[in-house]
C-alpha cells in the first residue's frame, strides 16, 4: 500500500481559531458562516473553517 505524502492537507481551523485571526469574537464569526460570507464546514456539532477558505475571505474584503 501506498500512502502519498506530498498532499498533506492544513488543520482546519476552529470558529475560536479564527476569531483570534481576525481580531473580531466568536459570534461574528459565526454571523459571517451563517450569511455565506466566510464558508465553512460542520464536522459533528462545530464548524470548522478551511484554511485556504479564510485567506480567499481576506482577499475578497482587504481594503
Amino acid at each position: 500500500m501506498t500512502f502519498h505524502t506530498s498532499n498533506k492537507r492544513k488543520p482546519l481551523l476552529s470558529v475560536a481559531a479564527t476569531a483570534v485571526f481576525l481580531g473580531v469574537s466568536e459570534k461574528t464569526v459565526r454571523r459571517k458562516i451563517a450569511s455565506g460570507e466566510l464558508p465553512a464546514s460542520r464536522v459533528g456539532t462545530q464548524w470548522r473553517i478551511r484554511p485556504e477558505e479564510l485567506d480567499a475571505y481576506l482577499a475578497r474584503t482587504k481594503n
